[in-house]
């Protein structure tokens, strides 16, 4: 992913992984956490969407399942 900051790529693949897992975040939520805008968590999960295999899918729902859990509780303390 050319040109994104990895704030950026990370908010994205968070909304991305987020969506699919079942978690009910905003987009500026996880901006703000990520640190960066919402326009650009968008157009980061845009291009995910292009690249992404269901077995990639399947994967990043386990493994951000557990990340998203941590970062709620980090940023609410």
């Amino acid at each position: 992913m050319i040109g994104y900051r990895p704030s950026g790529v990370v908010a994205g693949c968070l909304y991305l992984a987020a969506e699919r897992a079942g978690f009910c975040l905003s987009q500026r939520r996880i901006a703000d956490i990520a640190g960066t805008l919402p326009n650009t968590l968008r157009s980061c999960r845009d291009e995910l969407l292009e690249v992404v295999t269901p077995v990639v899918e399947g994967v990043l729902s386990l493994i951000v399942t557990s990340i998203i859990t941590c970062v709620l509780e980090c940023s609410d303390k």
